[in-house]
């Protein structure tokens, strides 16, 4: 595993582990929602740019993912 992968690999943990934390208004969870989001943004930004290197994809985001 190369460290691409391997931040692939926790980033997609942290997208799993905090799922569910969009409707909650304590500041804890607005944390949590924020490293959700930031982690599905370096996911998708990650896909972009092993597309434009040529390099083989291998997550693949939710329906969201245009």
């Amino acid at each position: 595993m190369n460290l691409v992968q391997k931040i692939e690999e926790w980033l997609k943990e942290e997208v799993v582990e905090t799922e569910g934390s969009e409707n909650s208004e304590y500041l804890d969870d607005l944390v949590v929602e924020g490293r959700h989001e930031c982690a599905e943004s370096l996911l998708a930004q990650i896909k972009k740019w092993k597309k434009e290197l040529g390099i083989e994809v291998a997550y693949q985001r939710s329906s969201q993912d245009g």
